[in-house]
């Protein structure tokens, strides 16, 4: 057995917690609570006044043998809306926002590689939080399998999607393809908030950035002063052939 923990918020954590309870495979423990908030023990109240930061989580423990982070972000994906930010279904609050929190760094790459996979799905930025984990605290006794116990209670979630297989187009493929991103780039060139375009997701050790290639266009060497980015021709030009620098669509 590979024991892991991963802790997932998709809104009302009543709905994620049966979810992943009815899914089955792989999954050894379920529990609700309040993650990454700014407090000790916070109660459900405190927690929906909006103002401890909290975010309503199911801690997931699972064997990775049987059941993978990838395929665990699979199904997190078919019950949440990856695009809005304080809501999910009709519970809206910032304890409500869609995130994933980790305790093992190297989940980190697995979770944002899926999110990155997902983009071109959506039409709206994807907004769902990565984060190490800062704290965890378990919610009432009366929020721990609230579903299971009352199995007409209300839920945001469509449980009967865990008995179905995931589809091809919700995994990733195998990537062998490596990527090259030359010399670094200063973090002021990107914007402090995911918009879709350009994204930064936070690890132990600093900012990750990434752009979906999707929201480029590309400008030839001829057009850059014009566009606006006569600074940067000493940087691509070539005598040999024409160089072309990606740049963000204006919206």
């Amino acid at each position: 057995m590979n024991k892991k923990v991963i802790y997932l918020a998709g809104g009302c954590f009543w709905g994620v917690e049966r979810y992943f309870q009815v899914l089955g495979k792989g999954v050894l423990d379920t529990e609700t609570g309040y993650a990454n908030g700014t407090m000790e023990n916070p109660t459900y109240q405190q927690v929906c006044s909006g103002m401890t930061g909290f975010a309503e989580t199911v801690r997931l423990t699972y064997d990775a043998d049987k059941l993978t982070l990838t395929a665990i972000m699979a199904h997190f994906f078919r019950i949440i809306d990856p695009t809005t930010k304080d809501r999910q279904g009709n519970d809206v609050g910032t304890q409500y926002r869609p995130g994933v929190y980790y305790e093992d760094k190297e989940d980190f790459d697995t979770i944002c590689d899926y999110i990155d996979f997902r983009r071109k799905d959506y039409k709206r930025p994807i907004v769902v939080e990565v984060r190490a984990l800062k704290n965890f605290y378990r919610a009432e006794d009366y929020h721990q399998n609230y579903l299971k116990n009352r199995p007409y209670g209300y839920c945001h979630v469509n449980l009967a999607l865990a008995e179905e297989p995931l589809r091809s187009e919700e995994l990733p493929g195998v990537f062998s393809e490596q990527a090259n991103s030359g010399r670094t780039l200063p973090p002021d060139l990107f914007e402090k908030g995911a918009d879709g375009r350009g994204a930064n997701r936070q690890n132990s050790g600093g900012r990750r950035y990434c752009i979906n290639s999707a929201a480029l266009r590309f400008i030839p060497l001829a057009d850059m002063d014009r566009e606006g980015y006569g600074d940067w021709i000493d940087e691509v030009s070539n005598e040999k052939t024409e160089q072309v620098i990606g740049s963000e669509p204006s919206v």
